[in-house]
């Protein structure tokens, strides 16, 4: 017994960006004014209310498409 890994198909469900790349392709509302620790909580809680969060590295998101 074994599972196969289809990393096809992790590419396509799952995409890992930039908080400024998630923020421009989502157009998601930033207030450039503020910190990069406000902007970077201001992505994570838009992909938590969107998709789910997988992982997280020095403000890049593993995360799943939507």
């Amino acid at each position: 017994s074994g599972y196969d890994l289809d990393v096809i198909c992790l590419c396509c469900e799952y995409s890992e960006d930039t908080w400024q790349e998630i923020a421009a392709n989502y157009n998601i509302d930033i207030d450039y004014d503020q910190s990069d620790d406000d902007k970077i909580n201001a992505v994570r809680e838009y992909l938590e209310n969107q998709t789910g969060i997988v992982g997280e590295n020095n403000g890049s998101f593993v995360y799943a498409c939507f």
